[in-house]
């Protein structure tokens, strides 16, 4: 078996076809080695791929996971008039022989009718390929792609919507007793039927400090959620309104989706994706505060004040199927060109209600969330000792606390408080979430890396894991 991986591993396309038909075992060692992930280097391996998917379509119906590295640092291009600038990812473009070219826009007759695709497959843009990878291959179940510079994503997800947004068919035809052919005029439309997962990765520091583009087409991600086996999306939308994406007031049911990450969306559009997918069992949201912060002015907040109530009441829609929650943030956001905490900023962020009593989601099973979120800024916490008790869902077995979101100089919110009423918590954990198995603090403030001797005292031989990570070390229990 391992001699054959080793050959599997060293073989080309046309052989590990070849395997694959041999039999049932030889197909699963040759399925691992179809598709190996890559950095998009402009290398000639990436142009031999798609070649041969081009040419031995065979060849394409093999492919079933895509996961692709786009390379490069962001570089401002050209100013396109003084009002307007443009920002793309400085990789390295692939080059295509002008013979070529012809041959890979009529492959994809869907995406040739954009001019934008056509002219940025043209020039060699990796987002325009990978569209392209997407577009030929029927049989796809997972994409992966990771990249630097979020103005690559924009065009990327572009051309994805071209690729596999069935709503803006002209013509649905369906054969009596078939499935419905989507098509935009004459051009069939692949429908990606397949399709399991979506993940788009950015490491853009632009995703983590106040900036003032926007990124507009990255929203058009939603039209996958049309297709009717998707499970898992993971993207960074920067999403005002999905009814944009969707194309009508209705949202689909994408009754198949399990499982959704996101970046930036704001609570008052989340709740409209939430009931798009009304058996969701997994939500990881990257709670983003982003203030506009425009050359040649001062930061302000616009409104970008989070509405914990209304998450609340978002959550509340998934009652019966959620079972993974995970809310994160960081202050770290909200510093100013200088390094300085914009106080002024914060003080408006989480004064809107809190996450409240999540004892309506009873099949939570694990909960990750800042503590903030949970109590609020505002309340007078002091005055119920069992505050973050009675907040908690009471089928919870794995919780992680942070303190992400508490500004350094906010007196009401210290480390001395937050490990308080973490004690309080655990002096009763018994009586509101019987099921805890594993109890993580996540210490992200400045300062010593000290914890009570009281808080030791309860967890040491406690029937749950006890671990707290700061900055600088990691205590655990065991």
């Amino acid at each position: 078996m391992e001699i054959m991986r080793m050959i599997c591993a060293l073989s080309d396309m046309s052989t590990l076809a070849s395997f694959s038909r041999v039999s049932k075992a030889l197909h699963t060692i040759a399925a691992e080695y179809i598709w190996t992930s890559f950095d998009w280097d402009g290398s000639e391996r990436v142009l031999r791929f798609l070649e041969k998917i081009v040419h031995k379509p065979e060849l394409s119906h093999l492919v079933t996971h895509v996961n692709i590295h786009l390379k490069g640092e962001p570089e401002v291009d050209k100013v396109v008039n003084k009002n307007e600038r443009t920002i793309r990812n400085k990789v390295t473009r692939l080059k295509v022989p002008e013979s070529e070219i012809p041959c890979l826009i009529s492959s994809t007759p869907a995406l040739s009718r954009s001019p934008l695709w056509s002219k940025e497959i043209k020039e060699g843009w990796p987002g325009a390929f990978v569209a392209l990878v997407v577009a030929l291959l029927p049989n796809l179940e997972s994409i992966r792609v990771h990249t630097r510079a979020i103005e690559e994503i924009d065009c990327l997800c572009y051309f994805i919507y071209w690729a596999s947004r069935p709503h803006r068919m002209r013509e649905i035809v369906a054969p009596p007793g078939g499935t419905p052919n989507w098509a935009i005029g004459k051009y069939p439309l692949p429908a990606l039927p397949r399709l399991r997962e979506v993940h788009i990765g950015s490491t853009d520091p632009a995703l983590k400090k106040p900036r003032w583009e926007q990124v507009s087409h990255v929203q058009q991600l939603l039209s996958l959620f049309h297709l009717p086996s998707l499970e898992h999306l993971t993207a960074p939308m920067d999403i005002h309104d999905p009814v944009d994406g969707w194309g009508y007031s209705d949202p689909p049911k994408a009754e198949n989706i399990k499982s959704l990450s996101l970046t930036m969306i704001r609570e008052k559009y989340l709740g409209k994706l939430l009931t798009a997918t009304p058996f969701l069992e997994k939500l990881e949201w990257d709670w983003c505060a982003r203030p506009y912060e425009k050359p040649g002015s001062f930061i302000r907040l616009a409104d970008e004040r989070i509405n914990l109530q209304r998450l609340s009441e978002n959550l509340g829609k998934l009652s019966g199927t959620l079972k993974h929650l995970k809310i994160t943030g960081s202050i770290e956001r909200l510093k100013t060109a200088e390094g300085r905490y914009e106080g002024r900023l914060f003080i408006k962020l989480v004064d809107n209600g809190t996450l409240g009593i999540l004892k309506p989601l009873n099949k939570l099973q694990s909960l990750h969330v800042p503590l903030v979120f949970l109590l609020g800024i505002y309340r007078p916490h002091e005055n119920d000792p069992l505050a973050l008790a009675r907040s908690l869902p009471t089928g919870v077995e794995h919780l992680t606390l942070t303190d992400e979101t508490i500004h350094p100089l906010d007196a009401r919110w210290n480390r001395r408080g937050f490990f308080k009423l973490v004690q309080r918590y655990i002096s009763n954990w018994k009586d509101f979430t019987p099921r805890l198995r594993s109890l993580k603090l996540e210490v992200t403030s400045e300062g010593a890396a000290e914890i009570p001797k009281a808080l030791i005292k309860l967890t040491t031989g406690a029937p749950f894991d006890f671990k707290v990570e700061f900055k600088s070390r990691v205590y655990n229990s065991a």
